[in-house]
């Protein structure tokens, strides 16, 4: 959610944008520590990683579905990733740094602005079905 309400990178969504959104989320499980910074598959595996640079620690992580979406190779999600934690190097150096890297898959759901309208509408609908009851029982 901080995402969607505080990131400054992008403008804010407008009415006209609002019937071709769609809302994801992605469930995140099975962490475990890799064996090397290329130990994980594409489109399987998210990662998580953190490394030293010039003092100070960085960390950064991509879901699963980034780097296959992205069409990028593991060598390209390890350096993009390493420049979203602040790294400043050279592209060729990113194997230099010694980094400390977590896969984990995920499981993700979808839903588009019109599927949110429909189910905001069943539960309005419920709530008034839930309160008629209430009524209905204070009179016994």
């Amino acid at each position: 959610m901080s995402s969607a309400l505080e990131d400054t990178r992008f403008d804010p969504i407008t009415l006209k944008e609002l019937p071709k959104l769609e809302c994801a989320i992605t469930i995140l499980t099975d962490f475990e520590p890799a064996e090397g910074p290329m130990a994980w598959e594409i489109g399987v595996h998210g990662l998580r990683i953190s490394f030293v640079y010039h003092g100070r620690r960085m960390g950064a992580t991509y879901l699963p579905d980034v780097a296959k979406e992205q069409g990028w190779t593991k060598e390209e999600t390890l350096v993009s990733l390493m420049r979203k934690a602040g790294w400043t190097g050279k592209k060729d150096d990113w194997s230099k740094v010694r980094l400390d890297v977590v896969t984990y898959r995920g499981t993700k759901a979808c839903v588009t602005w019109e599927e949110y309208r429909d189910l905001l509408a069943v539960e309005e609908d419920e709530d008034e079905d839930e309160d008629g009851d209430e009524e209905e029982g204070d009179e016994e």
